[in-house]
C-alpha cells in the first residue's frame, strides 16, 4: 500500500511513503536524513486552489482530498537530494512514545500542567480520526499511521521539521496549550478533523479571535506574543526537550498555516505576503526575515505612493534606516544594503572591488557575476596573480591579524598575509608568514621570523619546522618559540640533543639549569651535614636560593621530594620545621616576605603584577617567554610543593614554611601565585619546603 505526504507551499514537497516501518529506528532513520530517506514530488497529483475558508494542509493555499493523498493508485516514487522535505523526522514523530496516554507532567510554577492535562488533543484527534478511518470496526495499524501523518500535514508540522527538530512531547504539551484556548469547550476542530482528515481553516484561526475580545491585534497575536500575553508564566516551563523556543516556532508555525503564509525559508527572504482571514483576522503585510514572518513597521507608508513599474527598481526607506525595496511581479519586497548599493554596478565574470557608498570601512565582492561583502583577503589579493604555490602576499592595510592564526603575546596589530595554495589565494598560517618565501634548502639551515624575530625555523627533513621540533646541540641554549600546548611564546631549553619546553621541571635537568647565570651567588655551608647551597641577597635580606635537604633526626619528619633530584630538597613537617634551618639562619618572617613587594606594587596592573612575581621565579617551571624571570636569582619555583605525610602531591604552587611572630610554634606559609605573592596560616599535616634567611 502506498502513502502520500502532501507539503504544498511555495517551497514545500508531495513526497511518498511506502509503510513506516520500512525506516527503522528513528535514529537509524535520522543518520540517512540528508538523501536517500527524502522523496519527491510526484506529478500524478494535481492541486486545486484554494479559497477564503479552505481547509487547512500543509500549503495553506492548496486542498487535496483524503482519497487523493492516501491513494493506493498512485505509481510514481522517487528519491531527491534536492528536497528539503524531512520524511524521517515525522516518522520520529510517530514512533517516540506512541503508547504513552497521557503526556508527562512537569512541575511548573504557570499552572500550565494543570491546562496541558486536562485534555490529551494529540491522542483525541488520532482516536476520533482512527474511529472515523475504520468505520468503528478494529483500527489497522494502517488506520492510525495514517490518521497521524494527516494531523501533523494539517498544523504544518512537516514544513516546521526542516528548521526545528523536536520531540513528540513538546508537540503534544504545545498542542495542548494551544487547542485550550478554545474558550467555547465545543472541540469543533476535532469534529471537523475526524470527519474529513483536516481542519476548517476559519474556525482554526478563530482560536485567536476567542482570546483577543473578538478583535485580534496582528503586531501581537503571533504564537510567541499571544502565548506569553495568554500564559506568562510560560518561560522556562516548557516540554520534555528543555526548550521553550521551540513551543514558540510550533505556534508561529501554527498562526502562519491560520494567515495563510508559505513557510519562511531562505529562498523568501526579504518576500513581503498580504495575508490574513475575512472576518477573523484582517489582511496585514508580513515580511520573511531570518526564518520569520514579521509585520514590517512603516511598510504601507513609505511604499504608498512609489509605483512598482518595473521589476528591479529600487529604493530607500525614509522613515527606517537600513531598509530598502525591490520591485518585483507581486510588488514592492524587502532587499539587502548590498543589492541596492551596487544596482548600477556591472558585475563581470571577472573580479572587481567597490567601496560602499554610505560606508567607508565596507567594500563589495564581484565574483562569477555574484556581489557579496568583501573580505579582506578579497580586497588585499584583487589583481594579485597566485601563479606560485609557497608565494608570500602582505596585505596592503594594517590590521589585527586573525586570533586563531596568531600566538597570543606576540603582535598587537599586523598586516595580513597571504599564501598561495593550488586552490588560490588563502590567509597564511602564522608561521607562514613568518617564514616568508626563504627556501629550505639546507638540513639544520636556520632562519629568523620575518614577522616577529624571537621566532626560529629550522630547515629539518626538507621542510620549515619550530626549531624545538629539530634536534640541538648546545645543552642548556634556551630559545622562545609557539608552544603547541599553551598556543603562546613558551621558554625551550636543550637537554641531551632534545628541545623540551621549560615550563615543564624535571629532575633530570643538573641543579646549575635551574639558577641564573648572570647573577654572583654567595654560598652556604651546613655544618651539620656539609651540604652546600647557593644564597642570594635581595632587599637587605640574604635568602637560600635552593631548598634545604637537611635531614632530621626523625627522618620522617623531613620526606624526600623525589629520588635523585637535588633541586626538590626535603619537605619538612610543622614540628620539623622550627628547627630545621642550619645555625644563624631561619625561616622568614612577615617582614622578610612582605619585603619582596615592591613599593608600588598595588599601582601595577594584573599583567604588570605577574611579570613582577615572575622575577623571583626559576625559568625552568614557570612562564618565562614574554616576562623576565629569575632577575634577582631567587630561583623559586612551583613543582606541586606541598605534600601531606602519606607523601601525595599538592596543588601546583609554590608553598615554603615562615615564621609567625605571634605565635612560634605555629609556622605559617608564604608562597607565589601567578600574579600574587600570599602570607597565611598552614593547613594541618602538611609538608613543605623551607627557604632560609640569614639571621
Amino acid at each position: 500500500m502506498t502513502m502520500v505526504l502532501l507539503a504544498c507551499s511555495d517551497s514545500e514537497n508531495v513526497a511518498y511513503l511506502d509503510d513506516f516501518s520500512d525506516f527503522g529506528s528513528s535514529s537509524d532513520v535520522l543518520a540517512e536524513a540528508s538523501s536517500s530517506s527524502v522523496l519527491e514530488l510526484s506529478s500524478s497529483i494535481e492541486l486545486s486552489s484554494s479559497t477564503e475558508n479552505a481547509n487547512l494542509s500543509s500549503s495553506s493555499d492548496n486542498t487535496v482530498s483524503s482519497s487523493e493523498i492516501f491513494s493506493s493508485s498512485s505509481s510514481e516514487k522517487g528519491l531527491s537530494s534536492s528536497s528539503s522535505f524531512y520524511i524521517p523526522l515525522l516518522v520520529e514523530i510517530y514512533l517516540r512514545d506512541f503508547v504513552v496516554d497521557t503526556i508527562a507532567r512537569y512541575e511548573c510554577d504557570s499552572g500550565l500542567v494543570g491546562i496541558s492535562a486536562a485534555h490529551n488533543y494529540y491522542k483525541l484527534f488520532v482516536d476520533e480520526r482512527v474511529a472515523k478511518l475504520s468505520a468503528n470496526a478494529t483500527p489497522s495499524d494502517y488506520d492510525r499511521k495514517r490518521a497521524v501523518v494527516e494531523l501533523l500535514l494539517t498544523l504544518g508540522m512537516d514544513s516546521l521539521f526542516q528548521e526545528v527538530h523536536f520531540t513528540r512531547f513538546i508537540f503534544e504539551y504545545t498542542l495542548n496549550l494551544f487547542l485550550s484556548m478554545d474558550s467555547s469547550g465545543n472541540n469543533n476542530f476535532v469534529k471537523s478533523f475526524s470527519e474529513t482528515g483536516t481542519i476548517d481553516r476559519s474556525e482554526f484561526c478563530n482560536l485567536w479571535m476567542t482570546k483577543s475580545g473578538n478583535s485580534t491585534d496582528e503586531t501581537s497575536a503571533y504564537g510567541k506574543d499571544l502565548l506569553l500575553a495568554t500564559y506568562p508564566g510560560f518561560i522556562g516551563c516548557a516540554a520534555g526537550d528543555g526548550v521553550p523556543e521551540t513551543a514558540y516556532k510550533i505556534f508561529n508555525n501554527m498562526y502562519r498555516m491560520c494567515i495563510g503564509l508559505p513557510f519562511c525559508n531562505d529562498n523568501l527572504s526579504g518576500v513581503v505576503k498580504r495575508a490574513g482571514l475575512k472576518n477573523v483576522i484582517r489582511d496585514t503585510n508580513y515580511v520573511c526575515q531570518k526564518g520569520k514572518w514579521v509585520i514590517p513597521d512603516n511598510y504601507g507608508q513609505d511604499t504608498r505612493d512609489v509605483p512598482c513599474d518595473k521589476i528591479g527598481k529600487m529604493f530607500k526607506s525614509p522613515s527606517v534606516d537600513e531598509r530598502y525595496y525591490v520591485c518585483q511581479n507581486d510588488g514592492w519586497n524587502m532587499t539587502t544594503k548590498i543589492d541596492y548599493e551596487t544596482r548600477d554596478s556591472t558585475c563581470p565574470r571577472s573580479t572587481k572591488i567597490m567601496q560602499s557608498p554610505t560606508d567607508t570601512n565596507l567594500f563589495y565582492f564581484c565574483k562569477n557575476s555574484q556581489w557579496s561583502i568583501a573580505k579582506e583577503i578579497d580586497i588585499d589579493t584583487i589583481g594579485q596573480p597566485c601563479d606560485r604555490v609557497g608565494k608570500i602576499l602582505k596585505g596592503i592595510r594594517l590590521i589585527q591579524y586573525p586570533t586563531s592564526l596568531v600566538p597570543s603575546g606576540t603582535i598587537e596589530g599586523a598586516y595580513y598575509y597571504y599564501y598561495c595554495d593550488k586552490g588560490g589565494w588563502r590567509v597564511a598560517t602564522y608561521n607562514e608568514a613568518n617564514i616568508g618565501e626563504e627556501p629550505c634548502d639546507l638540513e639544520g639551515k636556520t632562519v629568523r621570523g620575518k614577522v616577529d624575530s624571537t621566532f626560529l625555523y629550522t630547515c629539518y627533513k626538507n621542510k620549515w619546522v619550530d626549531f624545538y621540533n629539530a634536534p640541538c646541540d648546545t645543552d642548556n641554549k634556551r630559545l622562545v618559540g609557539l608552544s603547541a600546548m599553551w598556543q603562546s611564546k613558551s621558554l625551550y631549553i636543550c637537554y641531551n640533543g632534545a628541545w623540551h619546553e621549560a615550563k615543564k621541571w624535571s629532575c633530570e635537568y643538573p641543579k646549575d639549569y635551574y639558577f641564573n647565570p648572570n647573577v654572583e651567588y654567595g654560598t652556604l655551608t651546613d655544618e651539620r651535614d656539609g651540604e652546600s647551597y647557593r644564597t642570594v641577597e635581595f632587599n637587605g635580606y640574604t635568602w637560600m636560593a635552593e631548598n634545604l635537604r637537611y635531614i632530621t633526626p626523625d627522618s620522617s619528619q623531613s620526606i624526600l621530594f623525589a629520588d635523585s633530584c637535588e633541586i626538590g630538597g626535603r619537605f619538612y613537617s610543622k614540628e620539623a620545621a622550627r628547627t630545621a634551618c642550619p645555625a644563624g639562619w631561619k625561616l622568614p618572617d612577615s617582614t622578610v616576605v612582605y619585603s619582596l613587594f615592591a613599593p608600588n606594587y598595588n599601582q601595577l596592573s594584573a599583567d604588570e603584577q605577574t611579570a613582577y612575581f615572575k622575577q623571583f621565579m626559576s625559568e625552568i617551571g614557570s612562564f618565562c617567554a614574554t616576562s623576565a624571570c629569575n632577575t634577582y636569582g631567587t630561583t623559586f619555583f612551583s613543582f606541586g610543593t606541598t605534600l601531606t605525610s602519606n607523601r601525595q602531591s599538592g596543588p601546583n604552587f609554590t608553598y615554603f614554611w615562615a615564621y609567625n611572630k605571634q605565635n612560634p610554634d605555629e609556622p605559617w606559609q608564604f608562597g607565589f601565585d601567578d600574579n600574587s605573592m600570599f602570607y597565611s596560616k598552614s593547613d594541618e599535616d602538611v609538608y613543605m619546603p623551607i627557604r632560609c634567611i640569614k639571621e
